[in-house]
């Protein structure tokens, strides 16, 4: 008689890949993505290799499915947009913009402790990879909102899924040149440096959002990609 094979805990499998995954961006935090090894994992978790490779093939493989972990979320906060009936496009465009600065500000913590390494050349593959993945989470997304602004003659554009990535690389650009202004203002500065901060921010956020009205060939003035409490917020202590 054959051995029965054993039966997988759906749900205790993702509690035990959650807890590799959290540990590992622990440490990337705290030792930056090159410097990380398997072993810091296996000692911060308190397992053994064969326990780890269970559930991940290496750490190139971690750091991927954290960063999808990661883009699941924020593709969760963006569906309900889509899935709304009897709303027009530039209300759901509207609504899209929103959603991600909303949950970007629900990240503010780890994103703040993760600046400081995140732009160092150890992580760059970490920023290429995510980078990556979000554009491909996100493009298809916003695409579905562009071709209904077609349909609706709002949004004016013969190239709906192009521009779609456009648009999403010129959203991806304007969050990096707001995590290098955000790295530049350190923890104690007072209140004059974190004035000219939002003031440097409004600025980009003010051009890229023109650069994005114009791609979609829609009116100056129509697209609120950040407003300004929430760039405040970004500045605050």
């Amino acid at each position: 008689m054959k051995p029965m094979a054993r039966k997988i805990n759906a749900s205790e499998y993702q509690k035990r890949r959650n807890e590799i995954l959290n540990a590992a961006q622990g440490l990337i935090l705290s030792k930056g993505y090159n410097q990380m090894s398997i072993q810091d994992i296996l000692d911060a978790l308190q397992i053994s290799k064969g326990a780890f490779y269970h559930y991940f093939d290496s750490k190139n493989t971690v750091l991927h499915a954290m960063i999808e972990r990661m883009m699941d979320q924020a593709k969760e906060s963006l569906l309900p947009i889509l899935e709304e009936q009897d709303v027009p496009a530039m209300k759901k465009l509207e609504q899209y913009f929103s959603a991600v600065s909303n949950w970007k500000i629900t990240q503010k913590q780890y994103i703040m402790s993760l600046l400081q390494v995140w732009y160092n050349d150890d992580n760059l593959i970490l920023r290429e990879k995510q980078t990556a993945i979000g554009r491909e989470v996100l493009t298809p997304l916003l695409e579905k909102i562009i071709r209904q602004g077609i349909e609706e003659g709002t949004i004016h554009t013969a190239f709906p899924e192009c521009i779609s990535r456009v648009v999403i690389n010129l959203i991806l650009d304007l969050g990096n040149s707001f995590g290098k202004s955000l790295l530049s203002l350190a923890s104690e500065a007072d209140k004059h440096q974190r004035e000219r901060c939002y003031q440097e921010m409004k600025r980009m956020n003010d051009t890229y959002t023109d650069a994005i009205e114009r791609v979609l060939g829609i009116s100056s003035h129509t697209l609120v990609l950040i407003n300004d409490d929430t760039l405040k917020q970004w500045v605050l202590p």
